[in-house]
């Protein structure tokens, strides 16, 4: 069996008491999971650190999807680098386009409208993410013959309540066995963590691309970065079938 991690990561925000102003700033809520092999997360990982220090950045300094908004309003108060937003797009890119060279990397998106959802319990929602997630770790890893390693970033509060949500997921089953995941739910700190910072990267271009589709002509070019390189990279590993097309513009 040759081991895989699957790194989790959230876009967007989601309350179960949400007001017009809240959906407007967060009018999706995106969770990404990436898989990826034990022997291709070490090649990511070290292109990602060697991509850092050619932008002359230390290589435990995570650059985040989020920097790019910061960094377009020359908002940089809160930024642990001072990289403009050619230099973010060019990591980025290049970031993005070593996932999809790497054999094992697949894809997948659960994504909540917060225009169209009820009023779900924040812990439950994010367990049907998780729950989803897993369903698609466990197709994925067992059509592989491997075994992986679920890894999400820190849920503040709500890590507790989810991490033992979960594991009774993975212990009682729903209607998966899942029999190719470790038990449980590893949290870790995206900073420390390359995986997490390439699935952060990867909510992110997707939640600016349903953003674009949903914008209205004249405010489509914000979010236009976000566009391109979902449609030019990380559709290349994204997960999908003929009842889950991908959306195409």
């Amino acid at each position: 069996m040759e081991a895989y991690f699957a790194f989790t990561d959230e876009c967007g925000s989601y309350q179960k008491i949400r007001s017009d102003k809240f959906k407007c700033s967060h009018p999706f809520y995106v969770r990404s999971t990436v898989i990826i092999s034990l022997n291709d997360y070490i090649q990511l990982q070290k292109g990602m650190e060697e991509l850092k220090t050619s932008l002359g950045v230390n290589q435990n300094v995570e650059i985040k999807w989020a920097h790019y908004g910061s960094a377009l309003k020359g908002n940089y108060r809160k930024l642990p680098h001072h990289l403009t937003p050619d230099q973010l797009k060019e990591y980025y890119i290049n970031s993005l386009s070593l996932l999809c060279t790497l054999s094992s990397v697949t894809i997948y998106y659960t994504l909540t409208d917060n225009n169209s959802i009820g009023q779900v319990n924040e812990i439950a929602l994010l367990k049907m993410h998780l729950q989803n997630a897993y369903q698609r770790i466990q197709n994925t890893i067992s059509e592989k013959d491997g075994f992986a390693i679920v890894v999400a970033d820190d849920l503040n509060d709500k890590t507790k309540a989810l991490k033992q949500a979960v594991y009774e997921l993975t212990i009682a089953g729903d209607y998966v066995q899942y029999t190719n995941i470790k038990k449980g739910l590893y949290v870790d700190f995206s900073d420390q963590c390359h995986g997490l910072q390439i699935a952060d990267i990867c909510a992110g271009v997707f939640t600016a691309s349903l953003k674009y589709a949903s914008a209205p002509e004249n405010e489509k070019h914000k979010y236009n970065c976000g566009h391109d390189l979902f449609f030019s990279e990380v559709y290349k590993k994204t997960r999908s079938s003929f009842f889950h097309a991908p959306y195409y513009d």
